[in-house]
């Protein structure tokens, strides 16, 4: 027997994120701290590779994007874009949730601090 491999992000599932206002990321928001400066990005996002949330990680990724908006991007736009927003990009790979930010320039890729999406929120990383 193989090994079990958890099934990634369908178009459906995207979809749902992008009514929630969370775009499906596969690199390219610039990830350059002064380009983004004076310009409209993205508030959230999740790494296209990463595995489908379930039904309660959905609710809880809509309450992160709501609390991040309300905190610290309140003039956020229809299209989910807020002038000079520090894009959090999330990952689940192996049942096990990651983050990365924008202006990270230098250091590991994603967030060493990882867990589930409960654990990342309740200890204030978003």
């Amino acid at each position: 027997m193989g090994a079990i491999t958890a099934q990634k992000l369908t178009k459906r599932t995207k979809a749902k994120l992008m009514k929630m206002g969370i775009y499906t990321h596969a690199g390219g928001f610039g990830y350059d701290p002064i380009m983004a400066m004076g310009s409209r990005t993205a508030v959230m996002a999740i790494w296209y590779e990463s595995e489908e949330p379930t039904a309660e990680e959905l609710v809880l990724l809509k309450e992160i994007y709501q609390g991040r908006v309300t905190k610290w991007y309140p003039d956020v736009d229809k299209n989910f874009l807020a002038m000079s927003a520090n894009t959090t990009t999330l990952k689940k790979e192996n049942g096990v949730w990651t983050y990365r930010r924008m202006t990270w320039r230098e250091g590991p890729t994603w967030s060493q601090k990882s867990g589930t999406l409960q654990e990342i929120r309740v200890e204030g990383r978003f």
